[in-house]
């Protein structure tokens, strides 16, 4: 059902196989989802539809939950690991009543499941929350953006301000001594940069939050 062609050894070590293969094999087999590593995952439409860029993609050509003999969807953007994860997301809520993205995300919407599905690094975390908002998974987008935003509650302030104006690109537009101090701080916290890049990007309003005093 899954292949995992081009990944080594070492990185195979740090995918958890029972977890994706209890949860990923449990899927009806209709839709096929190819990762940028060439990792072909099966997946249903009470899975598929999760991602509301995928749904509507698939809605615009007639294709539904009682289409048949599909073909295989790319997903350029998402290697195998990352992807394996978000289908075991979408796999345990698949049964979820249909997530009401107009109210706030509160910390009681993460269950005991979903706060050991989130016990990765942060790396992995900004990873997941790209494909996520890529896919448009609004429950994990959220969920993510929640977590990633409570993590940076605990820098200082400053620290948050250098990264914002970093990840806004502003301090690249010019050539200055606080441009370079700027560059070089975040050469050594790059998991930071990355992280405030996609906040900037896909949550500002939770960001702004940051910067208040």
């Amino acid at each position: 059902l899954i292949n995992f062609p081009n990944l080594s050894e070492k990185e195979c070590s740090t995918i958890n196989f029972e977890n994706i293969f209890t949860n990923v094999l449990s899927m009806a087999e209709g839709f096929e989802l190819v990762s940028n590593d060439g990792v072909a995952f099966k997946a249903d439409w009470l899975v598929v539809k999760q991602s509301n860029t995928l749904k509507t993609m698939l809605e615009s050509f007639g294709i539904d939950k009682n289409s048949e003999n599909l073909e295989s969807i790319p997903l350029p953007k998402i290697n195998s690991k990352v992807l394996g994860k978000i289908l075991q997301y979408c796999n345990h809520h698949r049964n979820d009543p249909p997530y009401d993205e107009t109210k706030p995300f509160l910390p009681d919407f993460i269950t005991n499941w979903d706060a050991e599905f989130f016990d990765v690094d942060t790396t992995f975390l900004i990873l997941l929350a790209e494909a996520a908002n890529y896919l448009d998974i609004k429950s994990l987008s959220d969920a993510l953006s929640y977590i990633l935003i409570s993590i940076m509650k605990g820098r200082s302030r400053d620290f948050v301000l250098r990264a914002l104006s970093a990840a806004s690109n502003n301090i690249f537009k010019r050539q200055s001594e606080a441009m370079e101090q700027t560059v070089y701080f975040f050469k050594h916290n790059m998991i930071f940069f990355n992280l405030f890049r996609f906040l900037l990007e896909t949550q500002p309003k939770l960001t702004a939050e940051l910067t208040e005093k």
